[in-house]
């Protein structure tokens, strides 16, 4: 978890929900990288959104659970409850995890640019999510890969755990993938060794983001439930926990997914690095609300965690 740092802080211009939509099925997929800079890539999301660590010893581990299997569970999600939901109907898809990866920079020995392992992708169609979290947030500069494409920030640049740690999230609808593929963090000059963690979804069978949220002010849950606009939505949690539990001696935490839910990745190095988690859920019903409860080895009780929702349209 970051330490206190100096942040800058940015200005954020929200263009209206319908014109992101846009954006994100024109400008993805079609060429070049984002300069995601927090100041120049202003951009509201589909619905409505909420608004708003590091020593030494470097010590990450970052284990991740097996690639969930094609056919996705259904139901309502956990810890939720659902208003006149609609079923599904016959010719709805199913939106299934094609890949995941995860990349984690330790304090004090990160580097610039940091790129994920290589996963193989969907050649062209797939929806990809990219949480990116920073020590502060000067350190992040833009977000690329290696296939062209360009990524579309949802929602404002955030802060979180109470130290103006850096929590952001883009997407990209419509991308083009392949063997190999790989994501870049390209940080600020002289925050190149900061600490920093990405993680990546890539959903296949997926047409449209609907809902999302953003929190800062619970410890493992979201002050913002999302409320599915769709029936057979894939829900994808992004949970950076304001955890200061590590030490010297035991640097690492375990963080276990929802009830219901299937985690992806974790870097749970809460000693010095972003640690955090991810997991995704299907929910049949439209109206849903969806509000996810992660749980820690050592339990984390500090209310400034982040929290993303995200909702994944067949």
């Amino acid at each position: 978890m970051p330490i206190k740092t100096l942040t800058r802080r940015f200005v954020v211009f929200p263009l209206p929900a319908l014109l992101l939509g846009a954006l994100l099925l024109t400008g993805c997929g079609g060429g070049g990288s984002s300069t995601a800079s927090p100041s120049a890539d202003q951009n509201s999301a589909l619905t409505s959104s909420s608004t708003t660590p590091s020593s030494t010893t470097p010590s990450s581990t970052t284990p991740s659970s097996t690639t969930p299997s094609s056919t996705a569970p259904s139901g309502t999600a956990s810890n939720s409850s659902s208003a006149s939901p609609s079923a599904p109907t016959n010719n709805v898809g199913v939106v299934n995890v094609a890949a995941h990866a995860l990349k984690v920079d330790v304090s004090g020995i990160g580097t610039s640019p940091m790129t994920t392992p290589p996963v193989n992708t969907p050649a062209s169609g797939s929806i990809i999510l990219v949480q990116v979290l920073t020590q502060n947030t000067g350190t992040f500069s833009s977000l690329t890969d290696n296939k062209g494409n360009t990524y579309t920030r949802i929602g404002n640049a955030q802060t979180y755990a109470g130290v103006g740690a850096g929590s952001y999230l883009y997407a990209c609808v419509n991308a083009k993938g392949g063997t190999g593929q790989t994501w870049s963090l390209n940080k600020t000059s002289s925050y190149e060794d900061n600490e920093a963690t990405l993680f990546v979804v890539v959903l296949s069978g997926a047409s449209a983001l609907g809902d999302w949220t953003y929190s800062d002010s619970r410890s493992n849950d979201s002050a913002k439930p999302l409320t599915t606009t769709g029936p057979n939505s894939l829900v994808v949690s992004f949970w950076g926990p304001a955890d200061f539990t590590g030490s010297q001696s035991d640097p690492t935490n375990v963080y276990n997914a929802p009830v219901g839910w299937t985690r992806l990745d974790m870097g749970n190095n809460s000693l010095n690095s972003n640690s955090g988690a991810d997991a995704w859920q299907t929910v049949s019903y439209a109206g849903t609300a969806v509000n996810p409860e992660w749980s820690a080895e050592t339990a984390i009780n500090n209310p400034t965690s982040s929290m993303w929702l995200v909702e994944v349209k067949p």
